[in-house]
């Protein structure tokens, strides 16, 4: 599918299998034009739901989306900007996957496939690169011009799945260099840049992956966390999460490598994880 704004008719009915294969595919014909998914109305030709729709941009996932369908009066799902198709996840993407739920073939009718492109990137020329310094991220980029940026959102992953901002920053005009480092722990990690313009629409650069090597020190990433902690460890072997009173509120075995650690159901705190006579502290927000 090309790129520029435009609306498609109707695709299918097509099936998927229970292999994971999908059962639509909608994709940029060129990965330097991504585009915005504006509106899509779609029909369970199968009676089988729900739909999981997945977006990618370069290969990289960027979010997905579930779908149900009012089998009773067989209506059509008409997805808009207004319900599911958030910019987060429809906005600057390369790539749509349609797929049902495990172990069953769908039978999806897309309509009216309406595509806006994707405005350019406010600078030009971003060199975004990243190397190791003294068990550091070093990220660097340099601009070309500048225009409208509202501001610069440095982000960092574990799996080029799920990203967090770890620094923001301002502008400093056009043809500007910019160096920060950020702490690593082992294994390989997934750096980007969010730019921000000031009418709040969102461009992404290109993923850079560093990789360090892992050593004995156990270290905790983010801090503070949310949901997921990303724990680095040296050695095999149990830990324990306690809270600020002493009391032990989750144990986990972590292996050598990154391990992740759910701690969604822990109050808002303090908490010291501890493995091997090595203690960290993080904040549960």
């Amino acid at each position: 599918m090309g790129s520029g704004d435009g609306v498609f008719n109707r695709i299918g009915p097509d099936y998927g299998d229970d292999l994971g294969v999908p059962a639509l595919v909608i994709k940029s014909d060129n990965p330097a034009n991504p585009f915005t998914l504006v509106s899509m109305s779609m029909y369970d030709w199968g009676d089988t739901s729900p739909w999981t729709i997945y977006t990618y941009r370069n290969g990289v996932f960027v979010g997905s989306v579930t779908v149900n369908f009012d089998h009773d009066n067989y209506y059509p799902f008409n997805a808009t900007r207004d319900n599911i198709l958030s910019a987060s996840v429809f906005q600057n993407i390369d790539e749509i996957r349609i797929t049902g739920p495990g172990g069953q073939n769908i039978y999806p009718v897309v309509n009216q496939i309406a595509l806006a492109s994707v405005t350019a990137l406010p600078v030009t020329s971003l060199d975004f690169q990243g190397t190791v310094i003294n068990n550091q991220a070093l990220l660097s980029w340099k601009s070309g011009v500048e225009s409208a940026i509202g501001r610069y959102e440095l982000q960092q992953s574990m799996d080029a799945k799920l990203f967090n901002t770890v620094l923001t920053l301002a502008p400093k005009g056009s043809g500007s260099s910019y160096k920060q480092t950020v702490s690593l722990t082992g294994g390989i990690q997934y750096f980007r840049l969010k730019i921000i313009d000031q009418d709040n629409s969102v461009a992404y650069s290109k993923v850079v992956d560093i990789k360090i090597k892992n050593n004995a020190a156990l270290s905790i990433y983010p801090n503070p966390a949310n949901q997921l902690i990303y724990v680095t460890t040296g050695t095999n072997g149990a830990a324990e999460i306690i809270d600020a009173g002493g009391r032990k509120v989750k144990s986990a075995f972590l292996n050598t490598g990154t391990n992740q650690v759910d701690i969604a159901g822990l109050s808002a705190g303090v908490y010291y994880l501890i493995q091997n006579g090595q203690k960290l502290s993080f904040i549960k927000k």
